[in-house]
């Protein structure tokens, strides 16, 4: 005959099987789960950091293409400016050589 220590221990042991040990199954896959959910997210961000990465080295190196055409321009305009004035000077000489001939 069982003894009520041994009777208790089956019941227990029953309980264990029957209620807990189904639901700690449960509970491991979803951990596993999880974990696979949070392997696959840490890889994304490791992907959109390397994304972002690369966006500011292209910003940048367009940034310094900007910076470069905008000298060029500027110096162009310069340039161009000197020329306006030079050919200012050489129209306000030559309408005095003009006019004051037709004067004199």
């Amino acid at each position: 005959m069982p003894t009520q220590e041994s009777l208790k221990e089956n019941a227990l042991r029953k309980v264990i099987q029957e209620l807990i040990i189904p639901d700690l199954n449960k509970i491991r896959t979803d951990v596993s789960m999880l974990n696979i959910l949070n392997e696959k997210i840490n890889g994304l961000d490791n992907k959109v950091e390397s994304f972002r990465n690369e966006f500011k080295s292209e910003i940048s190196r367009l940034d310094g293409k900007i910076d470069s055409s905008d000298d060029k321009i500027e110096i162009r305009l310069s340039s161009l400016d000197e020329k306006i004035t030079l050919m200012n000077k050489f129209n306000e000489k030559l309408f005095e050589a003009i006019f004051h001939k037709d004067l004199k």
